[in-house]
This record gives C-alpha cells, structure tokens and sequence, in this order.
C-alpha cells in the first residue's frame, strides 16, 4: 500500500472520531453480552434477541477489523485508560450540570418559589459535595471550572 500523507490536524481529527467509535462499540457490546443498568432515574431493558445479538457481534468484529487497521495504517497508539481518570472526568462533568440545577440558575426559567430554593440547593450542594470526595478519592483534587460567582454560592 503506498504511504497515506496527512496533516497533524487531519490525523488527531481522524483519531478523535476513530476513538469515539470505539468507545461506543464497546457499549453496545455490553449489550449484546446482557447489560441492563438499574439506576435511580434509568431502568435498561435488554430486548434484544439472540438474532440481534448475533448481527451486532458480527457488526462489531467487522467494525473492529477496520479500527485495528486504520490504527496500524496511520500509526495510531493504543490509549491507556486509568479507571480513576475516568471516574474523576465523571465526577467532574457533573459539577456544572448540578450547579445549574441551584435557584439563582433557575430563575432563568422563571421565578423561583422560596421553597423550592430551601429544599433544592441545599440537596445540590451536597450531591456536589459527595462528588468532589469522589474525585478527591481517586487521586486528583476536584477541578472547578465554574465562573467564579458560581463558586461563591
């Protein structure tokens, strides 16, 4: 095969769209092996029938095939995953998403009952506090990338 010239730009755009693949095939490959989170607000329901299930693993050995050679094509490495790094990227998304959740950003949608301010914030703070000390537990201080009035609160 002759040589595949691209840019430093065009390879991490590639790259980046190459492991966002990846990352769902391996989701839906939790699927095809049975998976069915139960959480407080998500009940998963794996419908899918042997038929299915076969299909999808077939798709994914294919999809897989053509990930490990685009990869050796373009020289791409392996990405070493560190479990505690995902959780704390996990707990660190939630902050901003929680922070919103307080009264003084849901006054954009309108008034805020009293009561609803009394009982809400102080339930968001401490979903947030309890997140902090689960990325403070793996390894690596709770990064805040809030504006700073947001901080204050």
């Amino acid at each position: 095969m002759d040589p595949i010239h691209a840019n430093e730009a065009q390879l991490r755009a590639i790259a980046v769209r190459l492991n966002l693949l990846d990352e769902a095939i391996c989701q839906v490959e939790q699927f095809v092996h049975g998976r069915e989170t139960r959480s407080i607000f998500v009940v998963e329901a794996n419908t899918l029938a042997p038929r299915q299930r076969e299909a999808l693993a077939t798709g994914i050995s294919a999809i897989r095939e053509i990930l490990r050679q685009l990869r050796a094509d373009f020289h791409f490495s392996v990405s070493p995953r560190d479990a505690a790094g995902i959780v704390r990227g996990e707990c660190n998304g939630q902050w901003m998403p929680l922070t919103e959740m307080q009264s003084r950003y849901l006054r954009r949608y309108g008034d805020v009952p009293k009561e609803l301010a009394e009982y809400l914030d102080p339930k968001a703070d401490e979903l947030l506090r309890h997140l902090r000390l689960m990325a403070a537990s793996c390894g690596e201080c709770w990064q805040s990338t809030a504006p700073r009035d947001a901080a204050k609160h």
